[in-house]
């Protein structure tokens, strides 16, 4: 445990440690603006700094007697456990409230707006939730794509560029970048829920 003196000392050689300079600190107004992140960027955007002055290079050569360097290490290795390439802010923002991993004010309130956007932009007579048995058929459908791809369909080889999902769902990510929904991660979760469909007794 660390004396109340070794605490003063941190505390005075962390303020002047560049993490803690006002050019890192993040402009939210103008960073919130970008489309994509890594994960190096939007790990320095929820502890409230600028990716372009602080990220895991630099902070990999800071003591880890401080604080922040431990806690930017710790976020990373969970952010990067679940995300893989580039990622909305939204998406970011919605799975690290799930998480309950604190973020800055300025983000929570700028995620809160794009929530009331999107609602007010969907006519109030219409229905929005997807029928389950139409997200069915979209599953059936992409399973089927993905079966016809591999060459599980009698009579259809299997394509020359299909490696396998991992590397199919490299290339959309890649491809379609900044596209809702076509992000690595989400189609690493629904590509087995669409087979999972498609194989279901009640298909």
């Amino acid at each position: 445990m660390k004396t109340d003196e070794q605490k003063q000392f941190i505390a005075y050689h962390e303020e002047k440690i560049f993490y803690n300079h006002p050019m890192a600190m993040a402009d939210f107004n103008h960073l919130c603006k970008f489309k994509t992140f890594n994960i190096d960027q939007v790990v320095a955007l929820s502890l409230g700094r600028n990716p372009a002055q602080v990220n895991l290079e630099k902070i990999s050569r800071t003591s880890e007697m401080f604080d922040f360097v431990k806690e930017y290490k710790n976020r990373y290795a969970l952010v990067s456990n679940y995300f893989a390439g580039l990622i909305t802010l939204h998406e970011f923002i919605a799975w690290a409230v799930e998480q309950e991993i604190s973020l800055p004010a300025e983000l929570i309130e700028w995620f809160n707006r794009k929530n009331e956007v999107k609602k007010e932009t969907v006519p109030s007579n219409k229905n929005v939730e997807t029928h389950p048995r139409e997200k069915t058929t979209y599953q059936n459908i992409v399973a089927s794509l993905l079966d016809f791809i591999e060459g599980k369909i009698p009579g259809i080889e299997k394509h020359p560029s299909y490696v396998s999902d991992n590397k199919l769902i490299d290339a959309i990510s890649t491809y379609c970048s900044g596209i809702n929904g076509l992000s690595q991660s989400n189609l690493s979760r629904k590509f087995p829920e669409c087979r999972k469909s498609l194989n279901s007794p009640n298909k």
